[in-house]
C-alpha cells in the first residue's frame, strides 16, 4: 500500500456515518436532543431553593423533572456512545496508518518507528485521537451526573411512596385517628 492509497483509504473510512445508518435501519430510535438543557440546571436550582428543599417539592413537579432529566440522561448516553465510537474509530485508523507507514520506511526498526511517529499523517490522527479521548471522557462525566441527578430526583419519589403507603398500613391497622 502506499501512501497515496493510506490518504485515499482514510478519506472514505467513515464508522460513525455508517454505524447510524444502522441504527437507523434497526428501528430504533435516536434519542432527540432535549429543548433547552441548559436551562434545566438553573431551573432545577431555582425550584430546590424556591421550595425550602428537594423534599418539599410537590409531586408532580418532581416526576416532571425527572421525566426532564431522564431524556437528558438518554441523549447524553447516545452522545457518549457516539464519542466512544469516534475515538475506537480513530484509534483503529491511527493504529493502522502507523503500522502502514512502518513498512513504508526504511532503516532499522528504532528509525523505522521515529519515522512513524513523526509523520505528519500519523501525527494529525494522534492530535485528533486526543481529542476523541478528551470528548468521550467529558460525556462520560457529563452522563454519570445527570444519572446521579436522576438517581436522587427518583430515590426521593420513592421514599415519599414508601412514606405514603406506611401510612396507608398504619391506619389499616388501626394506627392513626
Amino acid at each position: 500500500m502506499s501512501r497515496q492509497e493510506i490518504e485515499n483509504h482514510l478519506a472514505t473510512w467513515d464508522v460513525r456515518k455508517e454505524v447510524v445508518e444502522r441504527i437507523k435501519r434497526s428501528g430504533l430510535p435516536i434519542p432527540l436532543k432535549p429543548t433547552e438543557p441548559e436551562a434545566m440546571s438553573t431551573e432545577w436550582n431555582e425550584m430546590n431553593q424556591q421550595h425550602g428543599g428537594l423534599s418539599n417539592i410537590p409531586f408532580d413537579e418532581l416526576g416532571n423533572f425527572l421525566g426532564k432529566w431522564d431524556a437528558l440522561t438518554a441523549y447524553a448516553r447516545y452522545v457518549e456512545a457516539v464519542a466512544d465510537l469516534e475515538q475506537t474509530a480513530i484509534k483503529e485508523r491511527k493504529d493502522h496508518v502507523k503500522s502502514q507507514l512502518y513498512v513504508l520506511s526504511e532503516g532499522t526498526r528504532e528509525i523505522r518507528y521515529a519515522s512513524c511517529q513523526s509523520d505528519p499523517l500519523y501525527v494529525g490522527l494522534q492530535h485528533k485521537f486526543e481529542i476523541a479521548e478528551a470528548t468521550y471522557t467529558a460525556m462520560r462525566a457529563l452522563r454519570e451526573g445527570y444519572e446521579g441527578k436522576v438517581n436522587v430526583i427518583s430515590r426521593e419519589i420513592t421514599r415519599r411512596g414508601n412514606e405514603l403507603q406506611g401510612t396507608r398500613l398504619s391506619s389499616n391497622r388501626g394506627g392513626g385517628a
